[in-house]
């Protein structure tokens, strides 16, 4: 049967995405932008290529990236000017440029997204996964005025996704336009071998990932690393720290593999036992953590091990899926992993408990769901 080549063709909606790096390594972006290609979309995304190596225009997985934005690097004296830069070159590429949508992520992006719209009127989606304001090396002169701008953004929105309940305060406008899309991932499940499913007695391994700075708990891992050689480690991603760096070269029960692909990550967390995830409590943006790290680890069915002082530790102990640690005390640590090396079934169980949750509602699939219909949503009622 041939198609009425008169009949009205349905319209590929165009998204924008907006986002203040290259595209990749971002755990969250590389999960949304395969969500969105997959879809019935024309997607761009415009970027900001900080270390220079990427080509300034390309085409990857079916996604158009351009970077209107080169160089400055990272966390240095001179973001002072290249972040109001970024935010008046997207702001102009906003203007000059069509979409049916944008899809802004995170302030620095979410900023020159919605003073573009007071003029262009294009639907915005704001992606909320790193509040500025709160964030620890924001100038404190300035987080009251990133706080305000970030309402203001928030305000203009047709909708807000947030990665937890937690990111949004009662007081924000637009309550309504919340959407919460979790940290989830992708599953690997059937891609691995079954003998993997359940945890190995053998090799009792913990596996530690992404910023492995001393405020997300790495350096007291490693000193318990340096009291059991009978517990191994698995370090994967950024080393930033000197003193760690000196415990992975020195400890032969530390495995630093460095940084891996997305993908590849995905299967690291059926390598071991449980996945560590501690966050620095003396700030408020790491008491609120709701890690990517939480939702490969119960993908995989494995416990997490979370510092008890964050927000979430609740839903975790209620939930049974991790165990729950002081922050900043390595004789608990210590104890903790002892106790699951030598009881590997409450561990196991654990790790099932997170793996059903995850099958419950909490996969990705269920959250590409949720995307699709946001953006669905928007461009249909704008």
């Amino acid at each position: 049967m041939h198609q009425d080549a008169s009949a009205p063709r349905e319209r590929t909606t165009k998204i924008l995405f907006l986002a203040g790096h290259q595209g990749s390594g971002v755990a969250h972006i590389d999960k949304f932008l395969p969500t969105l290609a997959s879809g019935p979309y024309e997607v761009t995304f415009l970027g900001w290529d900080r270390e220079r190596t990427e080509e300034k225009t390309f085409e990857r997985d079916g996604i158009q990236f351009r970077m209107i934005q080169r160089g400055w690097g990272y966390a240095n004296r001179w973001l002072a000017l290249a972040l109001p830069l970024w935010v008046i070159v997207a702001f102009w590429h906003l203007l000059i440029r069509r979409p049916d949508v944008v899809m802004a992520s995170d302030f620095d992006s979410g900023l020159p997204a919605a003073m573009a719209k007071f003029f262009t009127r294009t639907p915005l989606v704001y992606i909320i996964l790193d509040t500025f304001s709160m964030r620890p090396f924001t100038p404190n002169l300035l987080r009251g005025t990133i706080e305000w701008l970030d309402r203001r953004v928030i305000a203009a929105s047709d909708r807000v996704i947030v990665p937890d309940d937690t990111r949004i305060q009662p007081d924000y406008p637009n309550l309504d336009r919340f959407v919460i899309v979790y940290n989830s991932c992708p599953d690997k499940w059937s891609e691995v071998p079954e003998e993997q499913h359940l945890a190995s007695s053998e090799d009792f391994t913990i596996l530690a990932c992404g910023y492995l700075r001393e405020n997300r708990g790495v350096k007291l891992l490693t000193e318990v690393a340096r009291r059991r050689p009978d517990i191994k480690f698995l370090l994967a991603g950024y080393l930033f720290d000197d003193d760690i760096q000196k415990d992975v070269d020195e400890l032969d029960n530390i495995d630093f593999i460095g940084r891996v692909p997305y993908t590849e990550a995905l299967t690291l967390p059926f390598r071991v036992n449980a996945v560590f995830t501690f966050y620095d409590p003396s700030s408020m943006i790491n008491r609120l953590a709701a890690s990517n790290k939480w939702f490969d680890a119960m993908m995989a069915a494995r416990p997490i091990i979370v510092n008890e002082e964050l927000v979430k530790a609740e839903w975790i102990r209620e939930r049974d899926i991790g165990f729950l640690c002081p922050y900043g005390n390595v004789d608990a640590l210590e104890a903790c992993l002892v106790d699951m090396k030598e009881n590997s079934a409450e561990a196991i169980r654990k790790g099932k408990n997170g793996r059903k949750l995850y099958e419950d509602g909490l996969s990705w699939s269920a959250m590409e769901d949720r995307i699709h219909e946001i953006v669905a949503d928007v461009a249909r009622n704008n």
